[in-house]
């Protein structure tokens, strides 16, 4: 059986990573929508521009739902990291104290 090792460290920074990664998927997305989200460039005075604006308005937001749910995504990994070094970090305080209680007597 192979051994498991974990580095609190690399899983304390892969969260932060994470963590960043979403920050900065939210801002550039939000920089671009801001840049194209404008329905009305493509003209409602017609037939073909009001269904235009109206296909893009839907592509606009199922963009939005993507990147919503992969922001959720990234969010909840960051967090299992943040969890799964908080949790190994306490077991190896707490095999510390066995040890030193078995030490001890």
């Amino acid at each position: 059986m192979a051994d498991v090792q974990f580095n609190l460290a690399s899983l304390d920074s892969s969260s932060k990573r994470m963590d960043a990664a979403v920050e900065d998927l939210v801002a550039k997305t939000q920089s671009l929508l801001g840049e194209v989200s404008d329905v009305t460039v493509l003209g409602t005075n017609d037939t073909l521009g009001s269904i235009a604006s109206m296909l893009y308005g839907l592509a606009i937001q199922a963009v939005q739902e993507s990147v919503a749910s992969v922001q959720e995504e990234y969010g909840a990994h960051g967090g299992k990291l943040r969890e799964a070094a908080t949790q190994y970090a306490a077991a190896e305080q707490g095999f510390a104290d066995a040890s030193s209680r078995m030490v001890d007597l």
